[in-house]
């Protein structure tokens, strides 16, 4: 993604870090609902996805100044 390549430039940018929470969402949100299905009945779906966004969050501020692939994997890893 070119945004990660603006980001590593400009990691204060938060329309940048917005951008690339945005794109990986759906990756978050499909975990989440594998999670989900193995707890519990107490645990509420967008609690873990509400967390979920929130470590993707730290991972992309955390991985700002590494590669866009090795940010991919990194990203999906830190979700699980």
């Amino acid at each position: 993604l070119p945004v990660w390549q603006a980001f590593k430039i400009s990691p204060d940018r938060d329309d940048l870090r917005n951008q690339l929470l945005e794109h990986y969402l759906p990756v978050v949100k499909v975990h989440s609902e594998r999670l989900w299905h193995r707890l519990p009945d107490g645990v509420e779906l967008d609690d873990l996805f509400s967390a979920g966004c929130f470590g993707m969050l730290n991972a992309i501020c955390a991985l700002g100044s590494f590669s866009s692939a090795a940010n991919e994997q990194a990203l999906i890893a830190s979700i699980h």
